[in-house]
C-alpha cells in the first residue's frame, strides 16, 4: 500500500480575490526598500515565501541583493532549485555564502560528522559554523536584512 503523499491545499477564493492587492503591497514595500537603504539584502531559504519576494525583486528592478546560505548540508534538490532560480532570472545574482572550510573540518574531525546529533551544545556549534558566520559574513556590510520568514514561524 502507497502512504498517502503531500499535496498542495486548495486555495480558496478569498485568497484569489486579495491577490492583486497583497501584490500591489509587497511591490510598493519593495521599491520603499530599496529606495531607503543603499544595500538591502535578501537572505533567501528558497523557500516559497522568499521565491515570492525574489520574484517581485527581479520584476520590479530594484536593487536588492538576494543570497543563500549554502550549508554543505542541503540536499541535491535544494543546489538543483538554486540553479533553476539563476536560470529562471538571468539578471538575478543569487550569491552563495558557505561556511569556512576549516571550522567544519575542525568540527567534524573533532566531534564527528554528525556530531549535531549528539547533543544541544553539538547542535548550537554546527549551526554556528554552518548558518550564523556565513550569515553574519553575508549581511556584513548590508544596511536592511529582508527574510521571507512569515509572523507564525517566529516568536
Amino acid at each position: 500500500m502507497k502512504p498517502t503523499l503531500w499535496q498542495i491545499p486548495p486555495i480558496s477564493d478569498d485568497t484569489f480575490a486579495n491577490l492583486t492587492e497583497k501584490q500591489r503591497i509587497l511591490f510598493e514595500r519593495i521599491q520603499q526598500i530599496a529606495t531607503q537603504h543603499h544595500r538591502p539584502k535578501l537572505a533567501s531559504s528558497l523557500a516559497v515565501e522568499d521565491l515570492v519576494i525574489t520574484d517581485a525583486i527581479v520584476k520590479s528592478g530594484a536593487q536588492i541583493h538576494v543570497f543563500t546560505l549554502e550549508t554543505g548540508k542541503l540536499n541535491p534538490e535544494h543546489i538543483a532549485l538554486a540553479e533553476q532560480l539563476k536560470a529562471f532570472y538571468p539578471t538575478l545574482a543569487l550569491q552563495f555564502f558557505y561556511p569556512d572550510s576549516q571550522s567544519v573540518t575542525e568540527y567534524e574531525h573533532e566531534h564527528g560528522r554528525y556530531a549535531f546529533y549528539d547533543s544541544v551544545e553539538l547542535r548550537r556549534r554546527c549551526c554556528f559554523i554552518r548558518k550564523i558566520e556565513p550569515l553574519n559574513r553575508a549581511l556584513k556590510d548590508a544596511d536592511a536584512w529582508l527574510t521571507g520568514q512569515r509572523r507564525d514561524q517566529s516568536v
